[in-house]
């Protein structure tokens, strides 16, 4: 999950969808520190890595996702071509609400 924040719906989806995994990232360390003690607190596997504007790129260079998610926070995207291209790089299918 791009841009999950605070981590409320990366939550959600994980109820929702039960993934095996679910994977976040956020420009905020301190968003992402909030959506940490969340986690704690619900039934979900999501594992926040480092926060940073290329995650995908740097982060993930080797792996590929069965689907990435974005809501929001793509209207925060630097580079909004450089983020979906890294998005499609990674994954099988993607979905931006």
């Amino acid at each position: 999950m791009v841009a999950t924040g605070t981590g409320d719906f990366a939550i959600l989806a994980c109820h929702e969808l039960q993934p095996e995994q679910l994977i976040g990232t956020d420009i905020s360390e301190g968003m992402m520190n909030v959506g940490r003690e969340k986690v704690k607190k619900e039934d979900c596997r999501i594992k926040y890595l480092l926060p940073g504007r290329t995650a995908l790129h740097s982060l993930l260079p080797t792996m590929i996702f069965d689907a990435i998610t974005v809501a929001f926070g793509i209207r925060n995207f630097e580079d909004l071509d450089k983020g979906l291209s890294e998005m499609c790089r990674v994954l099988n299918r993607a979905v931006i609400l």
